[in-house]
């Protein structure tokens, strides 16, 4: 695929179809969602969702593999790890830690794997994401906003690290235009809508390539689970995979146990830092990796809630917020 066609990549529409039934099917209270929200007081309508679409699917891109180079226009040179307190949510290691530190994160999609700093409350924290775009990172709502329980202050002092490695960036960093969430997170705090994005200073996701997205209304369970991100509980800034839910020996790819209408459950293990990393796996030859939730939670309250770690699902909805960000 050619560089020249980046943009259109944008603008894959969902896929027209019959509304599967079971699990993954719009109730009517998820067709009425308040508006997306952004640290400048910028607020978009969430459109309704329509009832004649069953999945769609934003591409991937590869960017230019294995290279780093400089740091494109408006992003910053590399710079050393900073102390932060630690990530901003609950996520659990279920069992033995069967996490994977990633040595080389100058190969696609590590390079699309972002390290998130900033700032909530006076205190230096740290959460991961994914480039979806060129100049836009996927992550979690918490990650950008504190919620009503935080008094729904905006994080300041964001900067992004794609493929961070330790002290090492390769890519350099990039700092935040405007940070985006929406109303169910941010009035509400509903962990069902914790999701948000980041409208980069800089274009570095065209060299980093980036994640595709997929959603669909029909159920995922079953569906392999990947997730790259950033815990707080390893050597600061270093990337780690999770995909590997065999115990403590041996090998068996996760799955997603639990799909629900607007989350998604597995035994993948992650660590606050992790918030915000995809959900993610193959979809097609065109969205690989392909991202069908934002890690935000680990275990508490009822089941399944207290049996697995947790992500916001890629809904409708959510892809089309994403894919409005996209297109800012």
């Amino acid at each position: 695929m050619k560089t020249s066609a980046l943009a259109s990549l944008f603008l894959c529409a969902a896929l027209a179809g019959t509304v599967a039934s079971g699990h993954g099917a719009p109730s009517s209270a998820a067709l009425d969602k308040t508006g997306w929200v952004s640290n400048h007081g910028d607020r978009i309508a969430a459109p309704k969702v329509s009832r004649g679409q069953a999945f769609g699917v934003s591409p991937s891109w590869r960017g230019i593999d294995a290279v780093a180079v400089g740091p494109s226009p408006g992003s910053r040179a590399a710079e050393g790890p900073k102390s932060e307190t630690g990530g901003a949510g609950v996520d659990t290691v279920i069992g033995a830690d069967r996490r994977v530190r990633v040595k080389t994160t100058t190969v696609f999609p590590r390079s699309a794997t972002t390290y998130i700093t900033f700032v909530q409350h006076g205190q230096s924290r740290t959460c991961s994401g994914w480039m979806i775009s060129k100049d836009t990172v996927a992550t979690a709502g918490h990650c950008l906003n504190s919620g009503p329980a935080g008094g729904s202050v905006w994080s300041t002092s964001v900067k992004v690290y794609p493929g961070r490695n330790s002290s090492s960036s390769p890519y350099g960093s990039c700092g935040a235009k405007t940070l985006w969430s929406n109303d169910g997170w941010t009035k509400n705090g509903d962990e069902k809508s914790d999701y948000g994005a980041i409208k980069l200073n800089c274009t570095i996701g065209s060299t980093t390539g980036w994640y595709g997205m997929y959603w669909t209304s029909a159920t995922l369970k079953g569906t392999p689970s990947f997730t790259l991100g950033y815990p707080t509980d390893k050597l600061a800034a270093t990337q780690w995979v999770a995909k590997n839910c065999a115990g403590a020996t041996g090998f068996q790819l996760c799955r997603i146990a639990v799909s629900q209408e607007q989350q998604l459950f597995y035994s993948n293990d992650t660590d606050p830092g992790q918030d915000g990393a995809a959900i993610y796996y193959s979809q097609s030859e065109n969205c690989s990796p392909c991202g069908i939730a934002i890690n935000a939670y680990g275990l508490h309250g009822s089941y399944p809630h207290n049996t697995f770690n947790h992500g916001t699902r890629i809904t409708k909805e959510v892809f089309d917020f994403l894919i409005s960000i996209i297109n800012k």
